[in-house]
């Protein structure tokens, strides 16, 4: 049985009556993940949605792609999204900025110049 993934819907070609077209709300990203669970490849969209099974990204994945936001699903357990910046889960850490984001942005926790520690 093959499978076809077009403009966010994923169906089996030929689709019996026991079979039925599975669509998403959100538009198909290719990626690869590795057997650790890192992000090794993405070739998706400027809106960029994490599933549970990542639990990192590979350095320079995102560098070809202009990332406008992150978004992470609710049941993964090492990273969140918080406006469109990812973070590692406990939100200690910043993951990854969008290179898409317009505007100034402050990393939480960091205080600025001329602010006492």
């Amino acid at each position: 049985m093959s499978f076809i993934i077009a403009a966010g819907a994923v169906y089996s070609t030929p689709l019996t009556s026991k079979e039925q077209a599975i669509v998403s709300a959100k538009p198909a990203s290719k990626y690869k993940v590795n057997s650790y669970g890192v992000l090794i490849s993405y070739t998706g969209g400027s809106d960029v949605y994490l599933n549970e099974d990542i639990s990192a990204i590979d350095t320079g994945v995102f560098d070809l792609v202009k990332v406008n936001s992150f978004s992470v699903s609710s049941n993964n357990k090492y990273l969140k999204s918080v406006d469109g910046v990812l973070y590692t889960k406990n939100g200690k850490k910043l993951v990854r900025c969008p290179s898409g984001r317009k505007g100034d942005f402050t990393v939480p926790g960091i205080h600025q110049a001329g602010q006492e520690l």
